[in-house]
């Protein structure tokens, strides 16, 4: 009984994240493009999902060579903790009826700060 308990909250879990990744790609396809401004408020030293490709992953890391001799997703050690990439696949574009120019783009971008902060040291806006 506590292992199916177990099972449905893991479901549960991964149904309300896929709705919620799907909310985000949609808002992002409604919105109008326009120029990216040097400094986005969801970049990560200028890595911002749906718009940087593994390349512009591989310059910001100082990786050589081509990016596609590197495994890009990570976790990769920096200066205050540790960053990790996803990237749109094939199909989840085509899920989302995304442009096919999307696919291979940073999906999303995780950031780990260590040591870990506390909710005041945050300074979210």
């Amino acid at each position: 009984m506590i292992h199916l308990l177990s099972m449905m909250k893991l479901w549960l879990l991964t149904i309300l994240s896929f709705f919620l990744t799907a909310c985000m790609v949609l808002a992002a396809l409604a919105t109008p493009a326009r120029p990216l401004s040097i400094a986005a408020r969801n970049s990560w030293r200028g890595v911002t999902p749906l718009h940087s490709s593994p390349a512009d992953v591989a310059r910001v890391l100082g990786l050589e060579g081509d990016p596609a001799d590197h495994d890009l997703t990570g976790p990769f050690q920096v200066e205050g903790g540790e960053v990790t990439f996803s990237y749109l696949s094939p199909s989840l574009a085509e899920m989302f009826k995304a442009p096919k120019t999307m696919s291979g783009k940073v999906f999303t971008v995780y950031f780990k700060p260590v040591p870990a902060m506390t909710r005041q040291e945050l300074k979210l806006t």
